[in-house]
């Protein structure tokens, strides 16, 4: 699995739109796989992280499913605030791959978006395979399939940021 592409829209601390193209570049015929996120405290590393892991996982982001309610208010945290404290209404995050299974390569774009008002949360999920959205699996089986195709213990392999790693490294056990 590669990741090609991360758009995130007003969330946390990203205002409006921001595209990442992830697309492993070519330097004297070598290939570069590996992506570095660099920046300083507070510039929006782990907000990015997070908002991959939020994209594919839903309410199971953080390791284990959180109450509706509970999902519900960190998704209104995390739609972006002005320094004003003005904030939009919609935000989302995208997420796009390529996906290699038994020598085949599907291109998947999987975006959640949610809108906040006074009252509610309103969530979506879209899958696309291949720029259309996936017809093999019904809408309500999104999220499964999801999880399924990159089991949520597999992300903390490729999404991790320094700290995480000096925690490791200092880890006695």
């Amino acid at each position: 699995m590669i990741f090609t592409r991360i758009e995130v829209d007003n969330y946390g601390v990203f205002r409006g739109r921001h595209v990442l193209d992830l697309r492993p570049m070519k330097s004297n015929s070598l290939q570069k796989p590996i992506i570095l996120f660099g920046g300083k405290n507070g510039s929006g590393k782990t907000t990015l992280f997070e908002a991959v892991r939020l994209c594919l996982y839903g309410s199971s982001f953080q390791g284990r499913k959180l109450p509706k309610p509970t999902y519900h208010n960190y998704l209104r945290q995390r739609v972006h605030r002005s320094l004003e404290g003005s904030s939009t209404t919609t935000t989302s995050v995208s997420v796009e791959f390529n996906y290699a299974q038994a020598g085949h390569v599907e291109r998947y774009l999987v975006k959640r978006s949610w809108t906040c008002d006074d009252k509610q949360t309103m969530e979506t999920l879209e899958v696309c395979q291949n720029g259309a959205l996936l017809r093999d699996v019904d809408e309500e089986q999104w999220q499964d399939f999801l999880m399924e195709l990159i089991p949520l213990g597999v992300s903390k392999l490729f999404f991790f940021d320094g700290e995480q790693i000096q925690n490791l490294a200092e880890d006695e056990a």
